[in-house]
């Protein structure tokens, strides 16, 4: 997802990439320099996560958050959801070989909308929104599993972001907030100062009677 590209064109589309290769794109994911600009301590402060939440993680790639979850919320479970096989594979084996044992990797049958056994207190998508198609299905489906007062945060690169997907398939803060409207989702916090390249948008059951900006 770290391919600089160059167009005055943004689409809606969803942007298709092969993940097959998890030990190539871990060198990417992974890469200790990631942190400079993805600050993971400040994203988990900023989730506020008790130690017995429930997390999805939807596209959890090679792990880069999963792991860090997964020590955050120690007494609770991480739901990683990964489309790709390959990299679900990798992530389980990485995962196992960790010593790790609140991590489910959950693979949708046929990418379609993961089925999920248990109500959860945040659907986690970095970096991945723009892959999904059919999104406002998708999250509508998703909310129906989220507990009450339970958040849904997307974290996504910006336009003005040198590294990440081709700016014709970057999709705009503005634009993930109409579709999560559309998906029975309401805004209550975005933050465009926490990360350099992305901005993070947090959104609750438009159901809740009370929203809370954390």
């Amino acid at each position: 997802m770290n391919e600089n590209h160059h167009s005055s064109e943004h689409s809606s589309q969803p942007f298709h990439h092969a993940f097959d290769n998890p030990h190539l794109f871990a060198e990417k994911f992974d890469n200790p320099e990631r942190d400079l600009w993805q600050k993971p301590s400040e994203v988990l402060t900023s989730l506020a996560l008790a130690d017995d939440a429930i997390v999805v993680e939807i596209g959890p790639g090679t792990g880069y958050f999963t792991i860090r979850l997964a020590e955050q919320v120690k007494r609770g479970k991480v739901i990683a959801v990964e489309s790709s096989p390959q990299m679900a594979e990798y992530l389980r084996n990485r995962v196992e070989g960790l010593g790790i044992i609140n991590v489910e990797v959950l693979v949708p049958e046929n990418d379609v909308i993961p089925h999920l056994e248990e109500k959860v207190d945040l659907l986690l998508c970095i970096d991945v929104y723009h892959h999904i198609p059919e999104r406002i299905s998708y999250f509508s489906h998703l909310k129906k599993d989220l507990r009450a007062g339970g958040k849904l945060v997307i974290i996504d690169r910006a336009a003005t972001a040198p590294i990440g997907p081709p700016l014709e398939h970057r999709i705009s803060p503005e634009l993930v907030q109409e579709e999560m409207i559309q998906a029975g989702f309401q805004l209550v916090q975005q933050s465009d100062f926490l990360l350099p390249y992305q901005y993070v948008l947090s959104f609750r059951s438009s159901d809740c009677k009370t929203l809370a900006n954390n």
